[in-house]
């Protein structure tokens, strides 16, 4: 009877145990959260840090509430509803993707590549130049585009700070909500939103949407991931040249390129900032394969050169690249920053 016992209940309970096992460092950072107040309003989630913004975010899936049950015991007591949102706090505002270097000085197990310096083997002593080098400062102007629902938008704005301005474009409409709600209830104002896609030119765009999903990719990127079940979507596409135009910037310091594959025409349509822009950086999703087979990384990466910057790629196809003399400026050092 009890061995009949074991083999009826063991498979779910060790499964529980393995899921828990598998994401105890996920555990680790949300007790670090300090979750005054959550809920559910408007039919989206929200959690208040006691030292931090109010993030609102999406309804968790059948599979993100599984995992919330199986962490119960080892995390704080959290409300169901909101898991999906304390997960993309850790995952994209206590290490923002678009700032290279914020785990060098607090280390994280945890999904390493949330931080893109962790793409590359770098040495610490060079792992501390570069994330010296991708930190925004107060004051700057930084180009945000993909700012999906804003969580590293903030943490950028919080960075470089009332003096500073970030440029955040978004196309997805239910991005675009809560990438508002966002900004407008933590009272960011130096993020100016911009509700378009990102290319070559101005005019409209049509991408291809993975269902179940708010990530609109284009249908070779798609394609080459597998993906067949898609919906087309038209959006209204402009440059950053044309949106900085617009807006009355003449250079940027800072500029995160997360579109889905997109990057290539991203740079194209942003070659007078990269230009007029002395003191740029810019950090890149190239791993992403278009329909010829060729990663992002390997097409930017000529482009980029021939702007005189310097350029690294990490191992899956992250893109670091900053203008000639960046390093010095920001490190106060007189040796070069060239990476090999």
């Amino acid at each position: 009877m009890l061995k009949q016992l074991i083999s009826r209940t063991t498979p779910k309970a060790l499964k529980r145990m393995a899921r828990k096992w598998q994401f105890r460092d996920l555990a680790a950072e949300i007790r670090k959260l300090s979750i005054s107040d959550m809920g559910v309003s408007d039919g989206l989630a929200w959690v208040k840090c006691a030292d931090g913004p109010k993030f609102h975010g999406l309804l968790p899936d059948v599979h993100q509430r599984h995992l919330c049950q199986c962490l119960q015991g080892s995390i704080p007591v959290i409300n169901e509803d909101c898991f999906y949102v304390v997960r993309e706090i850790v995952e994209r505002y206590v290490v923002p993707r678009s700032i290279p270097g914020e785990t060098v000085s607090n280390p994280s197990p945890y999904m390493p590549l949330r931080d893109p310096l962790n793409d590359f083997d770098f040495p610490m002593d060079r792992r501390r130049e570069i994330a010296r080098i991708f930190k925004p400062s107060p004051g700057e102007v930084f180009v945000d585009v993909g700012a999906y629902m804003g969580f590293g938008t903030m943490r950028v704005a919080e960075h470089v700070g009332p003096t500073g301005k970030v440029v955040a474009f978004e196309s997805d409409i239910t991005n675009l909500e809560i990438l508002d709600r966002n900004l407008k209830e933590n009272g960011f104002e130096n993020v100016i939103v911009v509700p378009k896609a990102v290319g070559d030119h101005v005019g409209t765009a049509k991408f291809f949407r993975d269902r179940g999903t708010n990530n609109s990719l284009r249908n070779d990127v798609l394609g080459g991931l597998g993906i067949n079940d898609t919906k087309e979507v038209t959006v209204d596409l402009t440059t950053v040249d044309a949106a900085l135009k617009t807006l009355s910037i003449g250079s940027i310091d800072l500029a995160n390129l997360t579109v889905n594959g997109g990057e290539i025409e991203a740079i194209v349509g942003m070659a007078d900032a990269l230009a007029s822009s002395p003191g740029l950086r810019i950090t890149i999703a190239g791993w992403y394969k278009r329909g010829d087979g060729r990663r992002v990384c390997e097409v930017v990466e000529p482009q980029l050169r021939e702007l005189g910057m310097e350029i690294v790629i990490g191992r899956l196809g992250r893109v670091l690249a900053w203008k000639k003399g960046v390093g010095e400026s920001k490190t106060d050092q007189k040796s070069s920053t060239t990476v090999s």
